[in-house]
């Protein structure tokens, strides 16, 4: 082999890996997609545990969504922009699905009376092209109230369950169609932390 070739061949597989990586990147993030919608963060305390919900709050503006702009039995990012985020500090029951502690993104499946809501491990993606359903930690399919009134944006709310101090519940709601999300806390609350050491040190 010439002189020169190896050293060659190796720099360009490695700018050729390089920018593999970085389109990867790019597919899971885009750096230079501006987002479409504004970005909302909700909130609520469960007994021991916080739990949080980041998500895209994108409106109609005059549009059909279910079954129209958001085909039914299609996967949905539940909102705009990046997938929507779930955090907890501790062990949740979501509609049944038992999610650790840690932080998730959660996507939709519409459909004309009932709404499949899947939890997935992988918590940051931008949009629901590259969802992996491999990554499903599970899915829980519920029925749709449908509203009186129309919700022109996008609207979660987190509450907690009265009497329950356990338990409490996500909405969903968008158009006409609203879904409530049962969550209960898992397991014992953590062991308080041990009482400081008062004793006072030996003499020297």
């Amino acid at each position: 082999m010439p002189p020169g070739k190896a050293p060659l061949r190796t720099l360009a597989l490695g700018l050729l890996l390089a920018l593999g990586g970085a389109l990867l990147a790019s597919a899971q993030n885009p750096p230079h997609v501006e987002r479409s919608a504004p970005r909302a963060t909700i909130a609520l305390d469960i007994a021991w545990a916080h739990v949080t919900v980041e998500y895209g709050r994108p409106s109609t503006r005059g549009r059909a969504i279910f079954g129209q702009e958001l085909p039914f039995d299609r996967v949905w990012r539940l909102g705009a922009d990046e997938a929507t985020r779930l955090t907890t500090t501790a062990s949740l029951s979501i509609g049944g699905v038992e999610v650790p502690g840690g932080s998730y993104s959660l996507f939709v499946i519409p459909r004309s009376h009932t709404w499949t809501v899947i939890v997935n491990r992988i918590a940051h993606l931008w949009g629901a092209w590259n969802w992996n359903p491999a990554q499903d930690l599970g899915r829980v399919e519920l029925a749709i109230e449908t509203l009186e009134t129309p919700i022109d944006t996008l609207t979660l709310n987190l509450a907690p369950q009265a009497e329950r101090e356990k338990e409490g519940s996500l909405t969903i709601a968008w158009e006409r169609s609203q879904i409530t999300v049962p969550l209960r806390v898992l397991g014992d609350p953590p062991a308080p932390p041990p009482p400081p050491d008062t004793k006072a040190p030996p003499p020297h």
